[in-house]
């Protein structure tokens, strides 16, 4: 978990810091007691180099991990709805949480509002976003376009190793369902249609697709918040593999797109107003 990343980071650190610390003591000392006549060896020009690496790079290394596990654990509580839509997120609450400053924190909110998932507001700080049904229909009939798409070119270049990976994938359904851990249903089903657009080996259409899933993913996760969405989600996807396999582009493309404007019903219900 988040704490436990963040707390060998700080572990890493704490470690560290006093090797940092005395490297850069001597190089100080070194570079103080050298006499410019007389210029220091080759090793010692090494050391020096070494030091110079390990002072100027440490801290940024160590800032980077903490921003980046920051980041993910902001983004697994508003995906896995710890953070409801709507609400305020606080910099310092986290801070406290994590034990970090408030930095990374506002680092993470900021990439967060990069990927539509949280939205600043001036004298507001950061909330996590509420999307209207505008944006929803917006959002999924594009989606519906670009995965109608992905299915078809991906049945073109279909081969023995990308079928058995699809098949395993679907084959875990049952045991997730009986499990109902919604994270790892979740993580199932993003799989899935990622591994069909990776599949259609159209590198501008999986980034598409790719930005598109980062954007809306929070709004998906809303279809399985019903009693029924696994097992409507495994027998769908069943079925798109399944005309896959047979090679059969217009009811793979049909079924997939039931799939998406189903689900964006579903999700136009639950949303006020």
């Amino acid at each position: 978990m988040i704490s436990y990343s963040l707390g060998n980071a700080y572990l890493f650190e704490s470690k560290c810091f006093p090797i940092w610390f005395t490297a850069k003591t001597y190089r100080s000392l070194f570079l103080q007691n050298s006499n410019p006549e007389n210029p220091p060896l080759d090793k010692s020009i090494h050391w020096v180099i070494f030091v110079d690496y390990i002072v100027y790079n440490y801290v940024d290394i160590m800032k980077k991990d903490i921003a980046t596990q920051t980041f993910k654990y902001i983004k697994q509580r508003i995906l896995t709805f710890q953070y409801l839509p709507g609400v305020k997120i606080s910099d310092e609450e986290v801070a406290n949480a994590l034990g970090t400053s408030r930095t990374p924190v506002r680092e993470a909110l900021n990439r967060l509002s990069e990927q539509g998932l949280v939205e600043s507001r001036p004298n507001r700080g950061f909330t996590v976003k509420v999307f209207s049904k505008k944006e929803v229909e917006e959002h999924y009939r594009l989606r519906d376009t670009l995965e109608s798409l992905a299915v078809s070119l991906a049945i073109q270049h279909l081969d023995q190793d990308r079928i058995r990976v699809l098949r395993d994938l679907i084959d875990s359904y049952p045991s997730l369902m009986k499990s109902r851990d919604i994270a790892r249903f979740n993580d199932a089903d993003e799989q899935f249609h990622d591994l069909i657009a990776l599949y259609s080996d159209n590198s501008a259409l999986y980034e598409a697709l790719l930005n598109l899933q980062g954007k809306i993913r929070i709004i998906r996760r809303y279809d399985h918040l019903r009693s029924t969405s696994f097992q409507e989600t495994y027998e769908e996807h069943k079925q798109i593999l399944s005309y896959m396999f047979k090679g059969d582009e217009v009811e793979a493309r049909k079924a997939m797109s039931d799939h998406i404007l189903n689900s964006m019903k579903v999700v136009m219900n639950i949303l006020p107003g």
